[in-house]
C-alpha cells in the first residue's frame, strides 16, 4: 500500500478519534488527566495484544524511546492543562506548545522506527510509559478513570482506542514505506478538515464556520503543495 494512501487512512481515522474524545470529554464528570492515562493505556494494550496475537513482540531500546517518551507526555499535559478546571485563560500558547512537542514527538518517532522491525511493538512502549506519567502527575484522577468505564462511554473510548491505534500505525507504516515525515506530518494534519465537518454535523459546532472553512481551504492547498 502506498504511503500516501496509508496517510490518508491515519488522517480519517485521527478525525473520528478526535471526534470521539470531544464527545468524552464534553460531560461534566469527564476528567482530562484522567482521560489521558485511561486512553494512553487503552491504546498500549491493543498494541501489545497485537503483538502478542501475531507474535511479533520485539523489545524496544528504551534508552532511545525515553526522548519520545518525555515529549508526548508533556504534548498531552499541555492539551489537557488547556481543558481542566486550573487553565489560565492562555489556550493559545498551551495548544500551541501541545502541537509544537507532538511535532517533536512525531520526528523522533520516524527516526527510532526506523531501527525496528516491528512497529506495534514500539508504540505499545510509546503509549504505556507516557500514561504512567500522566496519572502520577495528577494522582486524584485516578477516582475519575470510573466513569469512562459507565455503559454510555465504555463504547466510545474502546472506539476512539481502536482509530487511533489504526491512526498511529497506518501513518508509521507510511514512513517505512518510503514516505518523508517532514511531508507525511503536514499532510496527515488535514484531518482537522473532516473533523470540522463532523463536529458541524454531530456536535453543533457552529460558531466561525467562515474562518474554519478559509482554513479548511488553507490546510488542502497546504497539503497538495507538499505532494
Amino acid at each position: 500500500m502506498s504511503w500516501i494512501l496509508l496517510t490518508i487512512i491515519s488522517a480519517i481515522t485521527g478525525s473520528l478519534t478526535i471526534l470521539l474524545q470531544k464527545v468524552l470529554l464534553k460531560n461534566e464528570r469527564s476528567n482530562p488527566f484522567a482521560f489521558g492515562f485511561i486512553f494512553q493505556l487503552l491504546v498500549a494494550f491493543l498494541f501489545f495484544s497485537y503483538v502478542v496475537v501475531t507474535k511479533t513482540f520485539e523489545f524496544p531500546d528504551l534508552s532511545s524511546v525515553w526522548v519520545n517518551i518525555v515529549l508526548i507526555f508533556l504534548g498531552v499535559v499541555s492539551v489537557d492543562y488547556n481543558r481542566s478546571k486550573w487553565k489560565i485563560n492562555k489556550g493559545h500558547i498551551f495548544a500551541f506548545l501541545g502541537a509544537m512537542l507532538f511535532g517533536l514527538a512525531f520526528t523522533n518517532d520516524a527516526y527510532i522506527i526506523g531501527k525496528y522491525r516491528s512497529i506495534s511493538s514500539y508504540m505499545a512502549f510509546a503509549f504505556l510509559l507516557p500514561s504512567i506519567g500522566i496519572i502520577l502527575l495528577s494522582p486524584k484522577s485516578i477516582k475519575k478513570v470510573k466513569y469512562y468505564f459507565s455503559f454510555k462511554t465504555i463504547g466510545k473510548l474502546l472506539l476512539a482506542g481502536i482509530f487511533y491505534s489504526l491512526s498511529a500505525i497506518t501513518i508509521f507504516t507510511a514512513y517505512k514505506n518510503g514516505g518523508q515525515a517532514s511531508i507525511i506530518a503536514p499532510i496527515q494534519r488535514t484531518s482537522v478538515i473532516l473533523t470540522v465537518v463532523l463536529s458541524y454535523v454531530y456536535l453543533n459546532e457552529r460558531k466561525k464556520v467562515g474562518n474554519k472553512i478559509i482554513g479548511m481551504v488553507l490546510t488542502v492547498v497546504g497539503a497538495l503543495l507538499l505532494i
